[in-house]
């Protein structure tokens, strides 16, 4: 009877000592897994904090494109106004030239009937002088005219893409000539990363379209846009059953087609009434489902 307490006793410590290491490594494993998940979760905060300043500098540099298209609006209608001024100038000039060039003809007219022939001489010399002057004066104004000429064109095509980048932003469209690719990926949280940014043309908000070949793969909505890089929501209602995205895929992007007014007589397609002005600042880590 001694003997077989003894050995019940042995197995119990036996197992109490099994049942501590298990607990022991069950313990450790807990540890690090909490560990990890932390290290996770801190990354993602990082990666969350970064992407919200990136924002914040591109509102700032809205609010720039805005203040350099008033300037050169400004630029633009002060040399309007001086090429203006010029045109006058030279209006008045070509007026003079001809007044010397009629005072000259009948100077030559008159030659036979004055006497005082060197007084003559003496102010054709002064009227060919004066007009070479004018010419040079109006070679000057041609010169300055076409310098202007050339600086409006130009402050032209500047203005014109920058009302077009600031229309696009503000219609949440992107520029037509976009061309980037699918970098990333994320499929579980349901976006992907483009390439290509605010500078090739990427704006907030707008839908892309992502091609392999001629074909549309699916639609994408832009949620945030870097200088050189984007993130976009995953339109799986756009997606065919049987396909899904792959890194490489080309991005374009999808021209905003115009409304029609149910109730205008012509029937003619009226522009879509605009989106709010401030873009929406959601989170890239979050999931949208």
């Amino acid at each position: 009877m001694q003997i077989t307490f003894g050995i019940l006793a042995a197995l119990i410590t036996a197992v109490s000592i099994w049942v501590g290491y298990l607990n022991s490594q069950a313990k450790d494993a807990q540890e690090k897994h909490l560990k990890t998940e932390k290290g996770i979760h801190t990354g993602k905060t990082n990666r969350h904090d970064n992407l919200l300043a990136e924002i914040k500098g591109y509102n700032t540099k809205y609010k720039t494109q805005l203040i350099n298209v008033e300037e050169n609006l400004n630029v633009k209608d002060t040399n309007q106004a001086e090429k203006a001024s010029l045109d006058g100038k030279l209006a008045t000039l070509n007026s003079e030239i001809k007044d010397l060039e009629t005072r000259l003809a009948e100077y030559k007219s008159k030659v036979p009937d004055i006497g005082d022939v060197d007084r003559l001489i003496e102010q054709l010399l002064d009227a060919k002088k004066a007009i070479a002057q004018l010419d040079a004066a109006i070679s000057q104004l041609k010169q300055d005219n076409e310098k202007l000429t050339v600086e409006i064109a130009s402050q032209n095509e500047t203005i014109t893409y920058n009302k077009r980048w600031m229309k696009n932003h503000t219609e949440y469209v992107g520029q037509q000539e976009l061309n980037g690719k699918i970098k990333a990926i994320y499929k579980d949280w349901g976006f992907v990363v483009v390439n290509s940014g605010d500078l090739a043309g990427v704006t907030p908000r707008s839908i892309l379209l992502v091609m392999r070949g001629e074909e549309v793969i699916c639609e994408v909505k832009v949620k945030n846009a870097t200088n050189t890089a984007a993130t976009a929501e995953i339109m799986f209602d756009t997606m065919k059953e049987d396909d899904f995205i792959q890194i490489g895929d080309v991005v374009i992007a999808k021209a905003k087609a115009p409304v029609v007014d149910p109730g205008a007589e012509s029937g003619d397609p009226v522009e879509p009434a605009a989106e709010p002005d401030k873009p929406e600042v959601v989170d890239p880590f979050a999931s949208p489902f």
